[in-house]
């Protein structure tokens, strides 16, 4: 069995079975972080796929991509990751050992399209990285509140998202089918949004993660969060949520009913 250094280097992943299921992949925006604190979450990255290839039993390749540019790291990840789904991590984040496994559970057997983890923002007031979408402002807003089940969001980071193949199919097709079905928003829809995947959207100056979560918007394609998947964000210390408990007294509760998975 290759050790870590050979599972993962920058010369590209290799293949862990006959059969792939699908890519796990590293996504190294190296200002983020020291270099001690990427180390860190490196081993534990390589601690859970150590783990998750002893006990899962399924073909999963992993690779990482390194650069400075969010958008081209992304849209490099989904060009050329193997089999059906890509699971992208972010080196600013830690996961626990359990978090494929405990993802594709529910992404498998529900057959969901889009599912994220849960984080949080690096400064106060640790606002969750989740988020509906406002018709009446036409605008992505963070959500303070939600269910102990999985449930549908609108947008999301792209710290910790589980992708379906056929997302990204359905994306590069995404000015026709905003021709066929007709635009589910009253707000124009700039020419940039029919880029690529992670493309950012600059007239309304939008990071590649939310451009990402609008084409899905645009196209139909319904995305949910996991609450039992809990990522840290990483600065000086693990941003987490008892960092959002502190500060989540004085917000208002979402009055937006959202959709769980019964």
């Amino acid at each position: 069995m290759p050790n870590d250094e050979q599972r993962m280097t920058n010369a590209g992943p290799r293949p862990l079975g006959r059969r792939v299921l699908g890519t796990v992949a590293f996504c190294q925006k190296d200002w983020f972080v020291t270099p001690r604190q990427h180390a860190k979450c490196a081993r534990e990255l390589h601690a859970w796929t150590a783990e998750c290839m002893a006990s899962a039993g399924k073909s999963v390749r992993f690779m990482e991509e390194l650069g400075t540019d969010h958008s081209i790291v992304r849209n490099a990840i989904a060009a050329k990751f193997w089999g059906n789904w890509l699971l992208q991590l972010d080196c600013d984040h830690t996961f626990l050992p359990n978090i494929l496994q405990r993802m594709l559970a529910v992404f498998q057997e529900r057959k969901l399209d889009v599912l994220t983890g849960l984080y949080y923002q690096k400064k106060p007031p640790y606002l969750p990285v989740i988020y509906t979408w406002n018709d009446r402002t036409q605008l992505f807003e963070h959500m303070a509140s939600w269910p102990g089940e999985v449930f549908r969001v609108d947008g999301a980071g792209g710290g910790c998202l589980l992708v379906r193949r056929g997302v990204f199919g359905q994306l590069a097709r995404l000015r026709e089918i905003v021709a066929e079905r007709g635009s589910p928003s009253e707000r124009p829809i700039p020419a940039s949004a029919f880029g690529q995947p992670f493309d950012r959207i600059p007239e309304w100056e939008m990071s590649e993660d939310l451009s990402f979560f609008y084409r899905c918007y645009l196209a139909g394609i319904k995305v949910w969060a996991h609450p039992g998947v809990v990522c840290h964000h990483l600065t000086s210390q693990e941003i987490g949520p008892t960092h959002f408990a502190e500060t989540s007294a004085c917000l208002p509760k979402s009055e937006v009913k959202l959709e769980v998975l019964s």
